[in-house]
C-alpha cells in the first residue's frame, strides 16, 4: 500500500489514481497520520454483504449504539483494513 500526503495528492492526483486503477490501495496522510484510504472500486463490489445485517444483530444483540460508542469502535478498528 502506498502512502501520500495531502499535498502530494493535490499535485499528483492523476498519477496516484493510476495506482488505484491498477488495483493498489492508497493511504492519504496529514502530517504522517493516515486520514483516508482510496481503494479500487471493484474491491467494494466484490465484498459479500449478504450476511452483514445478521452478523451485526448477532454481535450487538439488537442494541442500538450511541454515536459516541460508534466513534470509539471506528477509531479502534481503523488500522484493521
Amino acid at each position: 500500500m502506498r502512502r501520500f500526503t495531502i499535498r502530494e495528492m493535490q499535485h499528483n492526483l492523476a498519477d496516484i489514481l493510476k495506482f488505484v486503477k491498477n488495483g493498489e490501495s492508497v493511504t492519504i496522510c496529514h502530517r504522517k497520520t493516515p486520514v483516508a484510504r482510496l481503494i479500487p472500486a471493484d474491491f467494494v463490489d466484490k465484498a459479500n454483504w449478504s450476511d452483514h445485517e445478521k452478523e451485526i444483530m448477532t454481535i450487538f444483540k439488537g442494541r442500538t449504539l450511541r454515536p459516541q460508542a460508534t466513534l470509539g469502535i471506528i477509531s479502534e478498528t481503523r488500522d484493521e483494513f
